[in-house]
């Protein structure tokens, strides 16, 4: 299980966040299947990028992972990354912190 530490602010948001990234997997499978790379490289930068910015860590190190892998070729390493990307989904556990506002 993985626990990530999330803003409050983003808390309405998570829900919808989560369930995009599941609709994903289907379109990362896909991708994969066809050997897509160019949709690999893409998703997997949307998921590294979004995972950060709200605080879900190992889904941006999942993203950046499907990326690289995808720049190998090495789909069947992508087929267990998106494995490890949908039990993570499933299990992931959000604890909301409050995070002070950073001043210029």
């Amino acid at each position: 299980m993985h626990q990530e530490f999330v803003d409050i602010e983003y808390k309405s948001l998570i829900p919808k966040f989560l369930q995009r990234r599941r609709e994903e997997i289907k379109v990362l499978t896909d991708a994969c299947v066809n050997q897509d790379v160019k949709a690999l490289k893409c998703l997997g930068h949307r998921l590294k990028g979004s995972g950060r910015n709200y605080g879900f860590l190992y889904l941006g190190d999942l993203g950046e992972e499907i990326e690289v892998l995808a720049d190998r070729r090495a789909f069947d390493d992508i087929f267990k990354a998106i494995h490890m990307l949908e039990s993570y989904l499933e299990n992931v556990e959000i604890t909301y912190i409050e995070v002070p506002d950073e001043e210029a």
